[in-house]
């Protein structure tokens, strides 16, 4: 009876090896070498089925092959002319004939492009290609160290941008994880198409599962793009600066952006220049620190200088256990050379960001 499930595996090889002298898998054709089995010659009946299956495995695997070409082929594509289209409209329409329409964006009407921008733009298409290709593992992308238990950690919150979905942290995660974050992180997931007072609360929801699921008084919130927005209407508008210690927005248009021209659903109103919910925008309440990294290089943010956080210039204290005379953590910290998707797959804005979440103020709140 041990032997049965070996036996049955056997003959299921031997029918999915192929005709006899004509099988597309010479390994499989003789089956006896891969498991040591001699079967007897089979009768002409079956060496017909066996002939039927093997073309039929044959069909699926190149069915199965240009499926995958197809997917790879169709992203790839879209993040070519996601790159394409965004940059020319943020570095060279845009400044032309938008900046110019409102107050907030006029000093920035015709700015040139920054230099080395090509080779953002290339970096960008491939880091847009590995954002999109983790669509396929949506229902994986949950978070990591959840539930453990033991000593409570203070959990850390993602929460995703305009367009993406919960998967565009897969790389982020793999990275905090190999730089031995051992904190809960929850990733949070919401349809960007809602109103920001919508996806706020939904999020107000979820930070309280997660303090009520890892016993934890705060949390500490990574958010990109949009998901900086809604971060804050939670913090703000709903007063829960209480339950966020510190909110870490990457490439968040804080003030506003002229991508919105092209975008879709309630959040390209509301993320409008001069819109009341970026105008509702306040500095942070006592109790939550802010902290934004953006790049003049952000396609998205047009212009870039509008992720800027108002009010929240200049810097705070070394990073804990380091010098007076060592590096200060900047509220409005610029990162060179980066896009808006290459932010989340790049190993030094995780640096950035885990320094900001391990900083130890001097003075207590």
């Amino acid at each position: 009876m041990m032997a049965s499930p070996l036996v049955f595996c056997q003959w299921v090889f031997v029918f999915a090896g192929g005709c006899q002298r004509s099988t597309y898998s010479p390994i499989l054709a003789e089956p006896e070498r891969l498991v040591g089995l001699h079967t007897p010659h089979l009768p002409r009946a079956l060496q017909g089925v066996r002939c039927k299956v093997n073309n039929y495995l044959m069909v699926i695997n190149m069915i199965i092959l240009w499926m995958l070409i197809g997917i790879i082929a169709f992203f790839f594509l879209a993040s070519l002319l996601y790159v394409i289209f965004s940059s020319t409209f943020a570095f060279w329409m845009a400044p032309r004939f938008l900046f110019a329409r409102k107050p907030e964006t006029q000093r920035y009407a015709g700015q040139k492009p920054p230099r080395g921008l090509f080779t953002v733009m290339l970096r960008e298409v491939v880091s847009s290609f590995l954002v999109l290709m983790m669509f396929l593992t949506i229902p994986f992308v949950r978070g990591a160290n959840r539930g453990r238990g033991g000593t409570p950690l203070r959990p850390i919150l993602l929460v995703k941008g305009y367009g993406l979905t919960a998967s565009s942290w897969f790389y982020f995660i793999i990275m905090l994880l190999r730089r031995g974050v051992s904190n809960p992180i929850y990733v949070f997931g919401y349809n960007w198409l809602d109103c920001v007072e919508k996806s706020a609360g939904e999020l107000t929801r979820f930070v309280e599962t997660v303090l009520t699921r890892e016993g934890a008084s705060e949390v500490d919130i990574v958010a990109h793009s949009w998901g900086g927005v809604v971060s804050r209407w939670y913090i703000e508008q709903f007063a829960r600066a209480g339950t966020v210690r510190r909110l870490v927005m990457l490439a968040t248009p804080n003030c506003g952006s002229w991508s919105t021209f092209y975008a879709i659903g309630c959040p390209a109103v509301q993320l409008a220049v001069g819109s009341p919910v970026i105008n509702s925008l306040q500095k942070a309440p006592p109790g939550t620190r802010y902290y934004l990294l953006w790049s003049r290089f952000d396609q998205v943010a047009a212009p870039p200088q509008l992720a800027l956080l108002p009010g929240h210039e200049g810097t705070l204290g070394p990073l804990a256990g380091a010098p007076e005379t060592s590096h200060k953590i900047e509220v409005n910290q610029e990162v060179n050379r980066i896009g808006h998707l290459t932010a989340l797959v790049s190993g030094k804005v995780v640096d950035l960001v885990l320094h900001r979440l391990t900083y130890e103020e001097s003075d207590s709140r």
